[in-house]
């Protein structure tokens, strides 16, 4: 009996062990280590708002208005990631460590980027105004028509606002912390929808009123576009192009005709009205006959658009005369049948040392653009737009009636307003054709004064002149 109940004994000693030995791994396994630190510059300056996340997860915290930070981290041997924008990212590995003191230092890299600003150039860390950049990296990469579009959707501070798809018009007006802004290209306000990507070496947007005095004019943001310059050295040429479809982005499904009979019988019905569409009307929709239909005006009206870009451009010379070329084309078909749009452009600039002291720069720019559209708009604000009869046409009538002699005639919704025709308003409406030329030419001369070092004159002069005039005048 003894000897049973030792066995006994000794069994229940081992349960409780192994289950001590569980409960011990169980609660290393699942611990959550706080990691706790402080995060500082260079100056020993507490940072705020650094992120501080687990390299590799998905979780983080970020550091509070004394640089401090707390973070639970199931792995001791983790590495934590320190981030933020303007400082280089800093890796720290736990190795079993729970406190840290983290020193982050300044990107030099992106403070030494020269910025635009006025009539000259800075340093980023110069820089006390608001002003942001764009490269001309960017620029090309971005799948869109204008260089407005592209400033709205890269650029913090800066509303874009499109109010038409229609080719050669779609480019967007931006709005800069609420106002409207003002254009420089090369020094010269001027516009800059129709400028090619290609020819821009930089975008700087100088976002407060104090950045855009500096122009002395009344303006509370300025957009300030640096064409390319020539560089020394053996000629370069580049060739840049691009191909790309449009279509709506949300295609709006409509009912068919006899869809549309039912829900209307429905509504009456309702209403306590009796019904407009027979049964047998119903099924004349289905065949087409006797002047009814089932037509989706919207997928007849609306179609695939497609946008090619094409650029070849040439740099080169010594280190008395550089210049940079570029000629380019740009042609858009509208996913609306007969809306198209071409544009064509040249740009040279041409830098010359005429003396040790004195320099010149001539800028040449030329573009020619052509619209071709039918006589009504597609554009949303335009009365009796294509779009807008798109959407009024009913759907139990046919595109076309053929009459007995064979001719061919696109059917005409009545309205409580105006009848439409959408397809007729594509094809039979007429077409206007509108061209836009123009001729862009700005100069300037640098003199740098020998006897003080930072001290220069400049002289700037610009004439623009619509190209046709300028043919005309010499013939």
């Amino acid at each position: 009996m003894k000897t049973l109940f030792l066995r006994k004994n000794v069994k229940h000693a081992l349960f409780v062990l192994n289950f001590f030995i569980f409960l011990i791994f169980s609660t290393n396994l699942y611990a959550q280590n706080t990691i706790k630190g402080t995060v500082k510059d260079a100056k020993g300056e507490s940072l705020i708002g650094i992120n501080v996340v687990v390299k590799g997860q998905n979780y983080g915290v970020i550091t509070n208005v004394n640089g401090e930070f707390e973070l639970n981290v199931a792995n001791s041997n983790a590495i934590l990631e320190f981030s933020y924008i303007g400082y280089k990212t800093v890796d720290v590995p736990l190795n079993g460590k729970t406190l840290l003191n983290v020193v982050m230092y300044e990107d030099t890299k992106l403070l030494d980027e020269v910025v635009v600003v006025g009539y000259g150039t800075q340093r980023k860390e110069s820089v006390t105004g608001a002003v942001s950049t764009l490269s001309d990296k960017e620029l090309i990469k971005a799948p869109v028509v204008g260089i407005t579009n592209v400033l709205g959707s890269r650029i913090s501070g800066v509303t874009m606002l499109q109010q038409s798809g229609q080719p050669g018009q779609d480019a967007a007006s931006l709005l800069v912390r609420g106002e409207h802004a003002t254009y420089i290209v090369d020094g010269v306000m001027r516009n800059i929808n129709e400028i090619d990507p290609n020819e821009i070496e930089s975008i700087s947007i100088l976002k407060d009123a104090t950045s855009a005095s500096v122009y002395g004019l009344n303006a509370t943001s300025v957009v300030i576009i640096t064409t390319k310059r020539g560089k020394s050295g053996k000629l370069g040429i580049s060739y840049t192009g691009s191909y790309g479809t449009s279509q709506n982005a949300n295609q709006i499904k409509w009912l068919d005709g006899p869809s549309y009979a039912y829900w209307y019988n429905k509504a009456r019905e309702l209403d306590g009205d009796t019904p407009v569409f027979t049964s047998e009307q119903v099924e004349k929709m289905k065949s087409g006959v006797d002047g009814w239909g089932n037509t989706n005006w919207y997928d007849k009206v609306f179609g695939i658009g497609t946008t090619e870009r094409n650029n070849v451009s040439a740099t080169g010379g010594t280190e008395k005369i550089s210049f940079f070329s570029s000629i380019g084309t740009f042609k858009q078909k509208g996913n609306v049948d007969k809306f198209n749009y071409e544009r064509y452009s040249f740009r040279t600039n041409v830098d010359a040392k005429i003396t040790n002291n004195l320099s010149l720069k001539v800028n040449l720019a030329g573009r020619l653009s052509k619209h071709d559209r039918p006589g009504y708009s597609a554009n949303p604000n335009d009365w009796h737009n294509i779009p807008q009869q798109a959407v009024r046409a009913l759907p139990f009538l046919p595109e076309k009636i053929v009459t007995e002699q064979g001719k061919e005639y696109y059917v005409t919704t009545p309205t409580a307003s105006s009848p439409v025709s959408p397809i007729a308003s594509i094809y039979e409406s007429g077409y206007n054709k509108p061209r836009n030329t123009s001729f862009q030419t700005n100069f300037s001369l640098k003199y740098d004064a020998p006897w003080l070092k930072g001290l220069s004159l400049k002289f700037m002069g610009s004439y623009d002149l619509p190209l046709f005039q300028l043919l005309l005048q010499r013939k």
